[in-house]
């Protein structure tokens, strides 16, 4: 069970995250300029559950599994690094994209 401390941690992360300007409130601000406020709604109630999706995995599975099989914690920051790899290389390839007037906004999931 969470006790009061860490729920309190996490809730400064969360309003910390809701009000500062970041990736997701840029994806969103961009959406909702381009496709309105009620086709953006999808994407903006995925992020907060998708991120409290995340959360949850990364605390109750990710970190048990981590103390139960120590050793996995290389295979895991290597498997990281070739998904940062990945995503930069899909980033740098999606600049020819960009001049496009076409698309349709981001989905819930």
């Amino acid at each position: 069970m969470i006790n009061f401390a860490e729920f309190s941690l996490l809730a400064g992360f969360y309003f910390t995250m809701f009000v500062t300007p970041g990736p997701n409130n840029a994806m969103l601000a961009a959406s909702g300029m381009k496709f309105g406020l009620v086709r953006t709604l999808p994407h903006l109630i995925g992020i907060p559950l998708g991120h409290i999706l995340q959360i949850g995995l990364t605390c109750f599975f990710l970190a048990n599994l981590s103390l139960i099989f120590p050793e996995i914690k290389i295979y895991m920051k290597i498997l990281c690094f070739l998904y940062l790899i990945y995503l930069s290389w899909k980033m740098i390839g999606s600049f020819s994209l960009v001049k496009k007037k076409t698309g349709m906004p981001l989905k819930f999931y």
